[in-house]
């Protein structure tokens, strides 16, 4: 499982939130958001549960912005 970041980035950009505002928001450290979207770190959990309450919060589903692979 893993995020979609360029689904995450195209829906920052089009609601208007910066990595810093969504940081600020979510209680999460700003660099931690910069490296998660931009691959040089993996997110985690504390990155995937903002990411949920921010789902909620503008009503998109949060399962959108997941990607799973099939386990063989």
């Amino acid at each position: 499982m893993e995020l979609d970041v360029e689904k995450v980035k195209e829906t920052l950009d089009s609601e208007g939130v910066s990595y810093t505002d969504f940081a600020k928001k979510f209680g999460i450290h700003r660099s931690y958001v910069y490296n998660a979207i931009s691959g040089a770190a993996v997110p985690g959990r504390k990155f995937f549960a903002a990411w949920a309450s921010f789902c909620r919060l503008y009503g998109l589903d949060f399962l959108d912005y997941v990607i799973f692979y099939d386990v063989k």
